[in-house]
């Protein structure tokens, strides 16, 4: 899994290591809270990297990342699979043996619901979970979301509640004010009649530009730590450009990567996050400009 995995990933590679037996699940380091809660629950056993040697196994399958800047561990490893929902960067890509790409699949989990063979009643749960997880209850969804999550909620006997209860977690507290002063801290902008936001946020920076989303057109929310800046990206359906685009060459111009889906995106950049939000919102204006 990448790093700061969240539930898709999880998800995925839970599901994918219930039918190769001797396989385990990795991950870079610390998930997300939601992620680890849910693997503590159900008690899906994760190892980190460093506790594990490349030479013990044939090699990596790789889920919900399509670049080594998300999971530079991967680096050395034999790739046999890469299994990615995102647009894939042209910069510090994995390549894998095999690669199952769908950059219109809302969710790596309805992908790997769609491929395997059969499915345990756990399995099931988890990538029922995953699917409405990232399609933000299906606000992202397609019509083979909702195929997939009746055949999965069939297997496992779940309700949606129990579903939604692991997809969308109670937000703690520490979360809650976070996400309130991005909106404290936004800096907003009217361009071509849409309402872009910007802001600085010491952790969440993806649920903050989520949350801003509800009411703005285009958000970008920049986290800064270890002198790297993380950008999540969020934009309405209405709003015609792609953010994928947007950040791939963000992450190019700041020496790092980026990437994602049209209207949720991401990127990494070696730059303060000042300089680096203003490059996005630059970026954003010229896009908007050739829709014109």
């Amino acid at each position: 899994m990448h790093r700061n995995a969240d539930l898709d990933a999880l998800t995925s590679a839970y599901a994918l290591s219930t039918i190769f037996p001797n396989s385990i699940i990795l991950t870079p380091d610390e998930m997300n809270k939601p992620t680890k809660n849910f693997a503590m629950d159900i008690g899906i056993e994760i190892k980190e990297f460093k506790q594990v040697k490349k030479e013990q196994f044939e090699g990596l399958i790789v889920v919900d990342c399509g670049t080594y800047s998300m999971i530079k561990e991967a680096r050395g490893w034999n790739i046999l699979c890469v299994i990615d929902h995102h647009q894939k960067s042209d910069s510090d890509k994995i390549i894998g043996q095999l690669e199952i790409l769908d950059c219109t699949a809302p969710s790596n989990a309805q992908i790997i619901s769609s491929i395997l063979p059969e499915i345990s009643k756990k399995a099931a749960f988890a990538l029922a979970i995953g699917i409405v997880s990232d399609t933000a209850r299906f606000k992202n969804g397609n019509a083979q979301s909702f195929s997939e999550l009746n055949k999965l909620i069939k297997i496992c006997g779940k309700s949606y509640t129990e579903i939604l209860n692991y997809a969308e977690p109670e937000r703690e507290v520490d979360e809650k004010i976070n996400i309130l002063q991005a909106f404290h801290k936004a800096n907003v902008l009217i361009y071509k009649n849409f309402v872009i936001v910007t802001t600085i946020v010491d952790s969440n920076e993806s649920n903050a530009s989520s949350s801003i989303s509800e009411f703005a057109d285009i958000v970008f929310s920049a986290n800064y730590n270890n002198k790297e800046t993380r950008i999540s990206a969020r934009a309405r359906k209405q709003v015609p450009i792609a953010l994928n685009k947007i950040m791939s060459n963000i992450g190019i111009q700041f020496s790092a990567s980026g990437g994602g889906h049209a209207k949720a995106a991401g990127a990494n950049a070696k730059e303060k996050p000042e300089k680096v939000l203003t490059a996005c919102v630059e970026a954003t204006k010229d896009a908007l400009d050739e829709c014109a």
